[in-house]
This record gives structure tokens, C-alpha cells and sequence, in this order.
């Protein structure tokens, strides 16, 4: 895809992540009657006034409603700013 984010823009794949989470009583609960919900995704491209700090190919976590969504050669995108970023998952250094 030939698609390059203008000023602080991040272009964001989004992934389809299920999390699972258990009630006390043991009853596992699927994302869609879970009342949260969390958008993760990868980073594809960083317009030119977005900070050092954040990467093409960082895995990261984004608020609900951010950006715009683009769907290009059957994948969803997400355009949003570093704001809608609340936090960048990191590998454990061994």
C-alpha cells in the first residue's frame, strides 16, 4: 500500500484480538458481551511531526473511538494521532 500519513498521523493496522476474560463463578466471557473494549494494532507508517519515541512495526494499544478508518487490499487501518496512543507493548528483554 502506498499510503503515507500527513504531519502526526500513524497509520495503524489494526488486529482482530480476542480476549477472554473469567468470571468468578468460571464462565468465560468473549469480547462481544464484555463492555470494554480494546484496540490494538501495528504501526505501518509515522507522519513527519510525530515524535522519535514511537516506530514502524511498534505493537500498540489505542483508544476506542480514534481516527478514521481505512480498508485497502482487504485490511483495516486506523489513522490517529499520538494522543490516542495508551501504551506501546515492548518485548521483555531477556
Amino acid at each position: 500500500m502506498n499510503l503515507e500519513p500527513y504531519k502526526e498521523k500513524i497509520l495503524v493496522l489494526q488486529q482482530k484480538v480476542f480476549h477472554e476474560e473469567t468470571t468468578s463463578g468460571g464462565i468465560i466471557l468473549p469480547d462481544e458481551v464484555r463492555d470494554k473494549k480494546i484496540n490494538e494494532g501495528v504501526i505501518m507508517a509515522l507522519g513527519f511531526a510525530v515524535s522519535e519515541n514511537i516506530n514502524p512495526g511498534d505493537y500498540i494499544i489505542f483508544d476506542e473511538y480514534s481516527g478514521g478508518v481505512i480498508r485497502r487490499d482487504g485490511q483495516e487501518y486506523v489513522l490517529i494521532t499520538e494522543e490516542d496512543i495508551q501504551a506501546i507493548v515492548r518485548k521483555e528483554k531477556n
